[in-house]
């Protein structure tokens, strides 16, 4: 029992009541699953590098890279990845890239 006498809630009884937090894991779920079907494709490079940051929901994948050099890597395979991303039904949502350079994305 917690300070206020009642029992604590399971996690699955909370997410089912708040939309919000249910929300916010399935995205964090889609993103990770984003995030590992792009390292195998694009190596260990690209893992260490660059980061997924959201699918929007006009098909935009946001990747965040390290540096500008590898921004720049990542706006030229642009086209590239969206082509193979047609081919995997996880990521055939995805309709143009957006690379934007982040502090430290990893």
């Amino acid at each position: 029992m917690t300070d206020s006498g009642k029992s604590p809630r399971r996690l699955t009884e909370v997410m089912a009541r708040d939309t919000t937090l249910s929300q916010l894991l399935r995205t964090t779920r889609e993103l990770k699953t984003l995030q590992a079907l792009l390292d195998a494709r694009m190596g260990a490079g690209f893992a260490a590098n660059c980061k997924v940051a959201a699918l929007r929901a006009d098909g935009t994948l946001v990747l965040v890279a390290r540096s500008p050099v590898w921004a720049s890597r990542l706006r030229y395979l642009g086209n590239e990845l969206v082509k193979w991303a047609e081919q995997v039904p996880e990521l055939a949502s995805i309709r143009n890239v957006h690379v934007q350079v982040g502090k430290d994305p990893v």
